[in-house]
């Protein structure tokens, strides 16, 4: 039969002694500060949006009779 000198543990676990450092790429901080941008984006546009629109007020009838 096949025998491994090393035993192959797999790509979370490489052998002890081998010359790889697991590492998070830049990319991965970088999607997670857009992911976090672009949600408190959202947010603050759903909030602007979706708020009532205040009620206007009424002209004050002595005004609109000096106006004409």
């Amino acid at each position: 039969m096949f025998e491994q000198a090393v035993p192959v543990r797999g790509a979370e676990s490489p052998p002890p002694g081998f010359p790889i450092d697991r590492r998070a790429p830049l990319a991965v901080g970088i999607a997670i500060l857009a992911t976090l941008m672009l949600t408190v984006q959202v947010s603050l546009l759903w909030a602007v949006f979706s708020a009532e629109p205040e009620p206007q007020a009424e002209p004050d009838a002595p005004a609109a009779v000096l106006a004409e």
